[in-house]
This record gives structure tokens, sequence and C-alpha cells, in this order.
């Protein structure tokens, strides 16, 4: 069984373009060879890929559907590159096929003597010989693609749409907060096409809430991660810190408060998991603590950039992504919330950064993040399953409380 699969944006690629290749390439490998032996080479704007054992098409075409940077792929029919095999192929493609068809044709190997326009056309012409099928150049039902290469012809009539974009890790480390709702595993998909690797972070109130949140978050956490070879998830233990809150920080800024904590204990995160950026699943305007106001005031706590890709989008566009990605029936099962109870009938709208910061300043932040971080549980997943889990092993770099800290510390794979 041999594939085409087509490049996405690499092809704008310049002098780095071998960088995105071998992260795509490294992709393709891992995905595939959790199915069986295979033999993946790298070409001009493409990758040829042989499945060497006896696997079904259907989940090859389910692996490859799930790599961000390819433009689309094929399964296809190979042949030597002259008149008399490509014949024979495209014909024995056709044996099945009822309808309307075009012959779209390309030759990337000048010594082939034809045109492109005379292989496509005589082509069309041995096809409507043998099965007497109609030509429809405008809208056909059937498309035989000839591309003409060095090495042999290949056939196909068929284009799978891939993710696009560009290829994972070739855009660096990202720490997404993943909340449970529909949004947040939204926006963390939308940056796989962006070429991130993503870890996410979860914030629980056990005392609050039962083990159905945590399942639901390992759940989504586990379907998303059929995106990217490996993936962690970091449940950061949250109660003592909001019971300090609710001891201190008036109630109508307690949900700012709250979510600025979150930021600096993923600063904390960061550093430890090698990420450059955060993400959120925030739309202006969509809850209280997204307007620009609280945004501002929000983000202002957070070291690193802040990446929100749905930051313009709608429900019903959001939705409609997290359906097509099947997190969506998981993000609307029923769970409580670890901050529902920190929210005020008639919370700040337009906070006041100043008067934010002044309303901290009673927090001991290093004795309340400290014992966060040093219980946080970190669990790996890799392809859509659970490959290790382990508790109480994070220490906080020493240098954390120092601005121009870079100590880092890399989780354990299991």
């Amino acid at each position: 069984m041999r594939y085409i699969l087509h490049f996405d944006e690499i092809c704008l690629k310049g002098a780095n373009r071998s960088f995105f290749e071998k992260a795509l390439l490294s992709h393709v490998k891992e995905s595939l060879n959790r199915l069986g032996k295979n033999r993946v080479r790298m070409l001009r704007s493409r990758l040829n890929v042989e499945i060497l054992e006896d696997v079904p098409s259907s989940k090859v075409d389910e692996a490859l559907a799930k790599i961000p940077g390819l433009c689309d792929f094929s399964q296809v029919v190979a042949a030597d590159s002259n008149f008399d095999s490509i014949t024979a192929a495209a014909l024995e493609i056709f044996t099945d096929l009822k309808g309307t068809f075009r012959v779209v044709a390309s030759r990337s190997d000048k010594r082939f003597k034809m045109t492109s326009p005379e292989l496509a056309r005589e082509l069309g012409a041995r096809i409507i010989e043998k099965y007497s099928l109609p030509v429809d150049l405008h809208n056909p039902q059937h498309r035989l693609y000839v591309k003409v290469c060095e090495e042999e012809t290949y056939l196909y009539s068929k284009k799978i749409p891939g993710m696009g974009g560009l290829p994972i890790g070739s855009s660096g480390r990202v720490l997404s907060f993943l909340s449970g709702g529909i949004d947040s595993p939204v926006s963390s998909y939308l940056m796989f096409r962006r070429g991130c690797r993503v870890s996410y972070v979860h914030f629980h109130n056990h005392q609050e809430s039962g083990p159905e949140v945590r399942e639901k978050v390992e759940s989504l956490a586990s379907t998303l991660s059929q995106y990217q070879p490996y993936a962690h998830l970091y449940l950061v233990p949250f109660g003592d810190l909001q019971r300090a809150i609710i001891g201190i920080i008036p109630s109508r800024i307690r949900m700012i408060v709250y979510r600025r904590l979150m930021f600096r204990l993923g600063s904390i995160l960061a550093k430890i998991d090698g990420s450059k950026a955060f993400i959120t699943g925030d739309a202006v305007g969509q809850v209280a603590s997204q307007t620009l106001d609280n945004i501002r005031a929000i983000q202002a706590a957070a070291d690193l950039p802040v990446l929100s890709p749905l930051v313009g989008s709608n429900k019903n566009e959001i939705i409609k992504i997290a359906r097509e990605i099947n997190t969506y029936e998981l993000s609307i099962q029923p769970y409580d919330d670890c901050c529902t109870f920190l929210v005020d009938p008639h919370p700040e709208t337009a906070a006041n950064l100043a008067e934010i910061e002044e309303s901290e300043e009673p927090l001991p932040l290093k004795n309340l993040l400290t014992p966060c971080i040093e219980k946080t549980t970190v669990i790996g997943f890799s392809f859509g399953e659970k490959v290790h889990e382990r508790g109480g092993h994070l220490k906080v770099p020493q240098q954390f409380w120092n601005s121009e800290s870079t100590s880092e510390q890399e989780p354990e794979k299991g």
C-alpha cells in the first residue's frame, strides 16, 4: 500500500525549510510505526509512504488525518514512467468507477516526452475507449491525478484533506490551561496547526469536586494527544490557595485574582516544562472575566506571552470545531468547576490593575504556590493513550523567585 503526502505551509519556507521537513518526517514515522512496518521517504514537497504490513487503509487514513503540516494525502498506484505502464495503471483505477471524469497530469521529470496536457488528453482517450465514460472538465465526479516523477509515476483518484499548518514541534512548546469546558480543547487544537507542542495544566479542588472532574480532564487530554507524539498533563491542587483568596480578597474581584494566580503557577510549570507561551480559551466578552479590562488585569500576571486563538470567535464556531475533533461530547458532561463558589453575583467587569495588585499584597505567594507545585500530579499521554502517572516529584526551581531565573527541569517520561 503506497501513499503520497503533500506539504502545506512548509512549501512557503526558505533556507530553514529542512528544519520543518524533519519535524514532519519524525511525526509521520512515529504515527505510522504504531500501525506496523513502513518505509517513509522525503522527496521534493512531499513524503512517499509504503506500508509494509497488512493494515486497513482506514487506519492509515485516520492516523495521517491527525498530523499537522500535511495539506492532503492520497493512496496511490505506482507505475513505470512510460505511457503503456501509466495507461495500464489508469485503466485499473477506473475498473469500478462510474460517472464523469477528468485527468489532471503533472510532469516533474522533463525527460518524459509527452507534455502534461498531452498526457492528460491521451489517457482520457484511453479511458473513454475502454469504459465509455463522459468527460467533464469543470465538475467531474472523478479526477485521476497523474504525477510523472523521476523515480516512477504515481496515479490516484482521491485526495484526503490534511490538518494543514506546520508540523508539531516546529514552533516550540506551549502550556495550555485546560479547564474542562468547550473552549480550551479547541484552542489547544488550533495551536497544533501552528506547529506547537502542547502541554496541559488543570487546577482542581478535590474538596469541592469529585473524581469525575479528573476523569473528564484526563479524557480531554487523551483525545487531544492523538495529534502529537507525547504530551504532559499537570494536575495542580488549588484548594488551599482558594481558601486563602476567600479570606483576603473581596468577592467582587476574587475571580480575577484567582486567574492571576493560575498564571503565576503556570509560570513555574512553564519553566519546568520548557514552555515558551501560555494558551487560553478566552474569547472577548464571552464571560465576565473576558472583558478587555479584565483580560488585561489577569494576563498582567503572566511572565510569558499569552496566546488566545479563539479571541475573536463566536460560540457556534467553537462548537463546530469541538465536534470535529471529538471533544464536544466530553466537554459538555456536567461537572463542578473548582472556582464556581468563588464567583460573586455581580463580579467586576472593568478591573483596575493597581487595585488588583494592591489586594494581592497580603497573600504569602511563596508559601501558597510552592505546595501546589510540589503536590502536582504529572500524567503522560502518547497518541491517545496514558503512558505514565507520577505525583509529588516536582520542585520549584531554586531561582524562580528571582525574575532573571532561567532554571528548567524536564518531567520524566516514565
